[in-house]
């Protein structure tokens, strides 16, 4: 009986995570670039600049990424950076640290929290400079 219940904080931790990519997965996929087709006499087009915002802001583009950034977007951080960035960006947009809205946070943090997103948000001053850290910082690969 008590070798259950050793168990049982490992399987409520499993539970949790799967919920929390579940979320993560099931979220709308952002709006795609349309492709132009590359042709002999024209190269296929190069993004450059900075990335921009969702469609929603206000016409703001966030900064282009530092070298610093594009190192640090590489290092992991184990889920209690994760928990802790959150609180802070609950904490800044008016927010109980522990207020539910930032569960959906955890789990992306959890998939893609890196060192470069955690200092962005320990940085910010405001609810606008924590969304620029997610939408730069707190990405999928590619």
């Amino acid at each position: 009986m008590t070798r259950r219940l050793d168990l049982l904080p490992w399987a409520l931790l499993g539970v949790g995570v799967v919920a929390a990519l579940t979320l993560v997965h099931s979220s709308p996929p952002a709006p795609q670039e349309p492709e132009v087709p590359a042709t002999s006499s024209s190269p296929a087009p190069v993004r450059t600049g900075p990335r921009p915002g969702p469609s929603g802001s206000s016409g703001h583009t966030d900064a282009p990424l530092s070298e610093d950034e594009h190192r640090d977007m590489r290092l992991r951080i184990p889920h209690e950076e994760c928990e802790e960035g959150v609180k802070r960006i609950n904490q800044l947009a008016g927010r109980d640290p522990t207020d539910p809205k930032g569960v959906r946070l955890v789990g992306v943090c959890l998939a893609y929290g890196n060192v470069a997103w955690y200092k962005c948000v320990l940085r910010a001053s405001n609810p606008e400079e924590t969304g620029a850290c997610d939408r730069r910082l707190l990405v999928p690969p590619h």
